[in-house]
């Protein structure tokens, strides 16, 4: 939305401006897992920050072996719904989650669309976790408020960046007494989000962390059978609360200028992003069709067939792997640690190859 040049100076007149950050309750649940819908409902009579609104929570996993959660704590978000007034203002795109990563990966974004980079789990967690200093050992990615010097009310992660309606409507600034109540539903993902494995050993070969010893054709994933095959792999979000950013004006400059506004044009925009999505079996020529007066870009993101089902995790190409041993104490030759080599130049000269990347 932009000013008329008529109504800018009115934009000089603003006096007692001030902020305040406002905690938000879910409305139905403070606790979620697959396929579950958080509800919250946005502050009326106030000029609302949406770029400020940030989702807090802690997260559980449970299963019978290694379960991992992925990078970016956006993959628990399959949809986000915005409804005003009981009516579905825009109903989200499915597969979100997946767009989010996408786009991350095709546009070399590290910060911007995963958020701060200790809040957002930027990074798969393999044997000790980088977020509370905890060695798992058979057991479950967790991290419960009260435990491993987490204070009781306390959370460690933030969801900051909600693509679609969220992150993209204009004015961000918006003037919440001009609508209905708004609403904001968010839809959980699967389980499949997930990973298990059958040991904390840094590779890919069988037994290793990131085991392909039955490997399907999609990009080596496979379920790692080198002893028992683990499934059904469970994560819980707990402690959820959102917080914002409120605008406080001291007079009605703002107001007369919207009313004013209005009284010129009749309506005032508020244009924002929405996506489409579409999911087909590429055997040469995918079609799909869509109504806009407006393209803006289209993304095209391929996956593995057997994406749908927990397996291990992937090692991204090129970066480290099982390798590079290191004895106990000095001097010795042994392979007691490993400390892996990346898979291309080995040193990691090229494109920071000398991590875990997942």
């Amino acid at each position: 939305m932009s000013f008329p040049p008529n109504l800018l100076y009115h934009l000089d007149r603003l006096q007692g401006f001030s902020t305040s950050q406002v905690l938000l309750q879910p409305q139905n649940k403070n606790s979620a897992t697959s396929s579950d819908v958080i509800q919250l409902q946005i502050p009326s009579n106030t000029i609302f920050n949406f770029r400020s609104l940030k989702m807090h929570f802690n997260f559980q996993t449970s299963g019978t072996s290694l379960v991992r959660a992925p990078e970016n704590v956006a993959s628990f978000i399959e949809r986000i719904e915005v409804n005003m007034g009981g009516n579905i203002l825009n109903p989200g795109s499915n597969f979100i989650n997946v767009f989010t990563n996408a786009k991350r990966a095709v546009m070399s974004d590290q910060t911007q669309n995963i958020g701060d980079s200790c809040l957002s789990h930027p990074r798969m967690v393999r044997a000790t976790s980088y977020v509370d200093g905890v060695t798992f050992s058979i057991s479950g990615e967790s991290y419960t408020t009260g435990s491993n010097g987490l204070n009781t009310g306390e959370t460690c992660f933030a969801l900051e960046q909600f693509e679609g309606f969220i992150s993209s409507i204009q004015p961000y600034l918006f003037s919440t007494d001009l609508v209905p109540q708004i609403t904001i539903r968010l839809y959980m993902s699967s389980n499949n989000i997930l990973s298990v494995s059958n040991t904390t050993t840094l590779g890919k070969a069988t037994t290793n962390f990131a085991d392909t010893s039955v490997a399907s054709t999609d990009n080596n994933a496979g379920t790692p059978t080198s002893g028992t095959v683990y499934t059904g792999a469970t994560y819980t979000l707990s402690d959820i609360v959102f917080t914002a950013e409120v605008i406080n004006l001291a007079d009605s400059t703002y107001d007369n200028m919207i009313a004013s506004m209005m009284n010129e044009q009749g309506f005032l925009e508020c244009p924002f992003k929405n996506y489409n999505s579409f999911i087909d079996t590429f055997t040469g020529t995918s079609r799909f069709s869509t109504a806009t007066s407006s393209l803006d870009r289209i993304w095209v993101v391929f996956r593995g067939a057997s994406y749908n089902v927990q397996s291990s995790p992937l090692i991204i190409e090129g970066y480290k792997s099982s390798g590079g041993w290191l004895g106990a104490t000095s001097g010795a030759n042994s392979t007691t640690v490993g400390v892996g080599i990346p898979q291309f130049d080995v040193g990691g000269t090229c494109f920071d190859g000398n991590e875990e990347r997942y």
